[in-house]
């Protein structure tokens, strides 16, 4: 997640990326969504979609 910092901080850009498909091809194969978030509480939108934060 980012956010823009020299106009609101509602702008919120949002990376999804999947865990790799191993099963479906013989590559490393992983599903990546962009999208812009426009809120003022995003963590609440993310949580109700039920998307998780990973930390590696």
């Amino acid at each position: 997640m980012r956010r823009r910092f020299k106009t609101d901080n509602l702008h919120w850009h949002c990376r999804y990326i999947a865990i790799p498909e191993t099963a479906v091809k013989d590559v490393i194969v992983r599903k990546v969504i962009d999208s812009l978030i426009y809120s003022n509480d995003m963590m609440s939108f993310v949580k109700s979609l039920g998307l998780r934060f990973f930390y590696y």
